[in-house]
């Protein structure tokens, strides 16, 4: 009896041991687990850098001894039929100094295209009858009636872009020139003449425009400019299909 017990009793063990091990095995096979991980910089982004837009300029140097243009004779401001200015610019037949003119060109450099806003800032302006208009390009000829001679179409070289506008008398204020605001693709470049020039009024005007002076610049921006001069609208960059 005593046997018989001791072999059940050892047959028992055999298969509680038995029993162990499998749940250990099981319980080990349940921690196997397999797991990986991207690289660390696969999900990324980076910005485009954008540079600043390129302005080069030229001016003709007549700046002074300016007389009234009549208006109704039509003095005309001569202009070469090339892109560049001479020192016969801006001068009536008689050789007076009837204008003052100032070209600029703007190019994005960027690998973007850009839009771009235009504005001209005038720092002093002691005229009272002083006027300005803008021609895309050279223009090869213009009267103060707003007649610019071209060989046509409105996007060819000397076509009117901003007509006569009278500049106010002590005003600093910043004038947007929307009539340039526009889109420039990558390395695209614009050029724009703009003209000044003494209105005649048929009266003296010796305290109103003699001796009186100017100065002021061109201002471009990828933003809609505020009243302290930083962009407080607008966009950096433009995606067209």
């Amino acid at each position: 009896m005593n046997n018989n017990n001791n072999g059940k009793g050892i047959f028992y063990g055999v298969i509680g041991v038995a029993t162990l091990v499998v749940a250990i095995i099981g319980a080990t096979f349940a921690y196997f687990a397999a797991s990986t991980n991207s690289a660390d910089n696969a999900v990324s982004a980076a910005s485009s850098a954008v540079s600043d837009l390129r302005l080069t300029d030229v001016d003709d140097g007549i700046k002074s001894n300016l007389i009234p243009i009549d208006a109704v004779n039509k003095y005309k401001a001569k202009f070469p039929a090339v892109v560049g200015l001479t020192a016969d610019s801006c001068k009536d037949d008689n050789h007076n100094h009837i204008c003052s003119t100032y070209q600029f060109t703007v190019t994005n450099p960027n690998a973007q295209s850009q839009q771009v806003y235009f504005y001209l800032e005038p720092k002093n302006n002691t005229f009272t009858n002083l006027h300005y208009a803008i021609f895309k390009g050279t223009p090869t000829s213009y009267d103060v009636t707003g007649t610019v001679v071209t060989d046509g179409g409105a996007a060819s070289n000397g076509a009117i872009v901003v007509a006569n506008t009278q500049l106010t008398l002590n005003s600093t204020e910043r004038i947007p020139l929307d009539n340039l605001s526009q889109v420039l693709d990558p390395n695209e470049a614009v050029t724009y003449t703009i003209v000044l020039w003494v209105q005649e009024t048929g009266g003296d005007q010796t305290t109103a425009d003699a001796g009186q002076s100017f100065d002021g610049g061109v201002r471009i921006s990828t933003g809609v400019l505020g009243p302290d001069g930083t962009a407080t609208s607008g966009v950096t960059g433009i995606l067209a299909a």
